[in-house]
């Protein structure tokens, strides 16, 4: 047994340390699922307030973004009107580039219906710059690198003071390289790809007996346009790829509370969405296309509904979803033929559409409109 030891006396050896217990939950488990941000919401998360809410709609800070449009596009037309017959962009690039700069000097110190003018002319003056100093200048009429250095300039500004976390741009980014990338499958990333190779042959000759046996042959005539519309297809299926893309990641955000980062991507992959719907649907028939509007529009309004406050993305996937319906409906009876047939189809299917929504709403757990505070499946962090 070991002596007590006095103050002054020489301690005896310290036993090693041992386990330590692990410490008892001190209440209930969290619940499952997404514990924060991780990997590029991480990212997104560090952007303060911007990334967690979208800022609040101030009239005067509205009124500043116009007038910043304003006073953009002055600066466009006057940099449009000095150039040389339209073959040299480098006026109008001086002028964007001094607009650049002084929007972010006045940004720095400045109230905010004055900032929100210096964003808007952001928003312009950037994509004047480089539209100015590489398409313009370019002898191709390539808009790629418009696209890219405007890309990577919008995100430079979401990321950088003054204007760091500013969805907008964020917005803008997701939207170039959307284009960008639409743009090179279609092959449309010059402006001077669009020829008409008759044209000449017409104008030199335009009775020519030789003209009419190219067409009477119909080897030259049979494939017209068929690789434009391969082109306008893969095009379309890389609209939906990227709609889908955005969309998941605007779902995901939204999950980990990181509502005005998820803005962006619902914005953009709404456009790009249903963009692609259009393309690749016009090729599928009119019962294909209506069947993939429709599948569209409830993808949206699924990814809505489950997020907060967007109302304006389940809108307009209902709508699409309903419009989608509409033009098969209009497929198997045609109005002009029977307009009695297609009213009793539409009202059997219109019916028909509020009996499942009823269900949906059931399988969704959504609330009744007579509670309208109350929590809608997937807002909280953790739900299923």
């Amino acid at each position: 047994m070991t002596e007590p030891t006095n103050p002054g006396d020489t301690p005896g050896p310290v036993p090693p340390p041992g386990p330590v217990p692990p410490s008892a939950p001190s209440g209930p488990s969290a619940p499952s699922g997404p514990s924060g941000p991780s990997g590029f919401g991480s990212f997104l998360a560090r952007f303060g307030w911007r990334g967690e809410r979208r800022a609040a709609p101030f009239l005067s800070h509205a009124l500043g973004a116009g007038g910043g449009a304003l006073l953009a596009i002055g600066v466009l037309v006057l940099g449009g009107d000095n150039s040389d017959d339209g073959t040299s962009g480098t006026v109008g690039a001086l002028l964007c580039a001094l607009l650049i700069v002084a929007a972010i000097a006045v940004m720095l110190r400045s109230p905010g219906p004055v900032r929100s003018g210096c964003v808007a002319a952001l928003v312009l003056g950037v994509p004047g710059l480089w539209f100015f100093a590489t398409t313009l200048e370019s002898s191709s009429g390539s808009v790629t690198p418009f696209q890219i250095l405007s890309l990577a300039s919008f995100v430079v500004l979401f990321v950088v003071p003054p204007t760091r976390g500013r969805g907008i741009f964020l917005g803008l980014a997701l939207l170039l390289l959307w284009s960008f990338a639409t743009t090179q499958v279609a092959g449309t990333s010059d402006i001077n790809d669009i020829s008409f190779e008759t044209e000449s042959s017409f104008e030199s000759d335009p009775f020519g007996d030789e003209e009419f046996d190219d067409f009477d042959d119909g080897d030259d005539f049979g494939d017209f346009g068929s690789d434009d519309e391969g082109f306008e297809t893969d095009s379309g299926a890389v609209s939906l790829i990227f709609g889908a893309a955005y969309l998941a990641a605007a779902w995901a955000l939204d999950r980990r509370k990181l509502l005005g980062a998820a803005t962006p991507f619902v914005a953009v992959g709404v456009i790009a969405a249903i963009t692609g719907a259009i393309i690749v649907g016009a090729d599928s028939g009119q019962v294909g296309g209506g069947l993939l509007a429709a599948a569209v529009g409830l993808g949206i309004g699924f990814v809505g509904a489950r997020g907060r406050d967007r109302r304006a993305s389940v809108w307009v996937g209902a709508l699409t979803a309903v419009i989608g319906i509409a033009v098969v409906i209009e497929d198997f009876v045609d109005i002009e033929d029977s307009a009695t047939e297609f009213a009793i189809f539409a009202i059997l299917v219109g019916a028909g559409i509020i009996v499942g929504a009823a269900f949906l709403s059931r399988l969704l757990g959504e609330p009744d409109d007579e509670q309208p505070e109350a929590p809608r499946p997937g807002r909280e962090v953790g739900a299923p």
